[in-house]
């Protein structure tokens, strides 16, 4: 029976140097999806990508079988063997994949709670995998819904009036590093929408800007919205001896600043340079940590800064998964109740046809009947059948919904004698059930925070263990995280 399953990395599983070989770009997101599908074990597919996961949506029949197919997908893609690979993947099937792309889209499992840039994110990835025609019907209503819960999350929570972004915590640690900003000058390389959260920030704390990004155009954009400077990249290694912090927010297929650059920039400085590479993959070659003059910090090093601000949030965060749960326990029964609506036909067709059987022989029996009578007769025998079938056709709803169908229809053979090739034809077609017996009573989700550690699978799942697709997992080597500060 089809299912959601979801399949990733996050910045809680798995390291940058993991996240970087995995990273998709946003120009690759669609046909990545697309790539999925392969009409077997994947029916349809979205891909997301951002500095703190790589995760994917699908529709499938077999939980196993699709998350095979995705984890054979990047380790071809990111050159990455299989099996250390699935020591760092989660998995989430059924309600518990529903619930897990609510929170993401409600950014309440980011590394800054409540941030907003990954509504926007996601809303990307979606448009890249429609265009694509990767997307149906149902990962379509998820996504609908998805963003229906973001937008009802930031309404009804005060989680984004305390949310934090990345670019905030860069410009938090160059306070920290430097104290008062108004003498400091800034380099942003990059002039996306992170480098100008970070320049605005850096601009109301006093700090000198200059932009640099391949366009020109954007560059200089932003630098005179900021009273700023602009200049072209090759103007860099000129740049780096004279400036106080650089915050690297951009995309290449190699570093932009590599360690023998920040060698060169710091022999002609006494005073150390705060670079903050914001970028996944990293721009800057995590071998400039090493320089004794360059403190570097990526992604996964503003995770200790992040802590320190989190307790001001979990109040609000509390409050938004309480929704979140309600959300996801609201969709899949919707889903059921489509699910039911096959079955609710076949018993409707099966007593129309009696009906209209018996009408034909009743009007033959009575030719004298004029075109209003018999008008009347019909109007009379299709509302006697809606009033006889509404009871049963909720009974069938609340029977998909609870799991109970395989009763509800041999009791329907046995009562009105349904065909059962009707019955095995009607059969629900989303399973959502076997993770959301998990909810229990009292509705509270049970933590889907999963990793490996050594091999040994943490998956509050009921459903398949990512590290037994492979004898070789628990004996695979993990990469080095290098010398970078985290």
């Amino acid at each position: 029976m089809r299912t959601y399953v979801v399949v990733g990395v996050s910045h809680r599983t798995a390291p940058i140097e993991m996240r970087e070989q995995l990273a998709i770009c946003a120009a690759e997101l669609g046909d990545c999806a697309q790539q999925l599908c392969d009409g077997e074990r994947i029916l349809e597919a979205l891909c997301l990508s951002t500095c703190n996961r790589v995760e994917a949506y699908v529709l499938a029949d077999h939980v196993e079988l699709a998350t095979q197919r995705v984890i054979e997908l990047w380790a071809k893609r990111s050159k990455l063997s299989g099996a250390v690979l699935a020591l760092h993947c989660y998995q989430h099937f059924g309600l518990d994949a529903v619930h897990h792309v609510f929170r993401v889209v409600s950014s309440l499992d980011s590394m800054m709670l409540g941030e907003p840039q990954i509504l926007g994110q996601v809303k990307a990835a979606y448009r890249a995998a429609a265009e694509q025609g990767a997307l149906g019907s149902y990962l379509e209503s998820l996504m609908q819904q998805a963003f229906k819960v973001a937008k009802r999350v930031r309404a009804d929570t005060a989680i984004g009036t305390c949310s934090l972004s990345m670019a905030h915590l860069a410009v938090e640690l160059s306070r920290q590093s430097f104290g008062v900003l108004s003498d400091r000058h800034a380099l942003l390389l990059g002039a996306g929408k992170m480098s100008a959260l970070a320049a605005r920030e850096l601009r109301q704390h006093g700090a000198q800007l200059t932009v640099l990004n391949r366009s020109g155009a954007r560059a200089q954009a932003l630098a005179e919205e900021l009273d700023g400077a602009s200049a072209a990249l090759d103007a860099l290694p000129a740049l780096l001896p004279k400036a106080d912090v650089l915050i690297v927010s951009a995309a290449a297929p190699q570093y932009l600043l590599t360690r023998l650059m920040l060698e060169q920039a710091t022999q002609q400085r006494s005073a150390p340079l705060l670079v903050i590479d914001l970028s996944v993959p990293r721009m800057v070659e995590p071998g400039a940590a090493l320089l004794p003059l360059v403190q570097l910090f990526d992604v996964d090093g503003l995770q200790r800064a992040l802590e320190e601000n989190r307790a001001h949030r979990e109040a609000s965060a509390t409050q938004a998964e309480v929704l979140v749960d309600d959300e996801s326990r609201s969709f899949a029964k919707r889903l059921r109740y489509r699910d039911a609506a096959p079955l609710i036909a076949s018993l409707r067709r099966h007593f129309d046809s009696l009906a209209q059987s018996e009408l034909a022989t009743f009007l033959r029996a009575h030719p004298e009947l004029d075109e209003r009578q018999r008008a009347a007769i019909e109007g009379l025998l299709r509302s006697l059948l809606n009033k006889l079938l509404h009871a049963p056709s909720l009974a069938i709803k609340d029977a998909v919904a609870c799991d109970d169908s395989s009763a509800l229809q041999a009791l329907l053979e046995q009562l009105f004698e349904l065909p059962s090739v009707e019955l095995q034809r009607a059969k629900p077609t989303l399973n959502l059930l076997e993770s959301a017996r998990e909810l229990g009573e009292s509705g509270q989700a049970p933590n889907r925070q999963e990793h490996w550690e050594d091999g040994n699978s943490a998956n509050t799942n009921p459903g398949p263990s990512l590290a037994s697709m492979t004898d070789a997992a628990a004996d695979a080597e993990q990469r080095p995280r290098g010398k970078v500060h985290s």
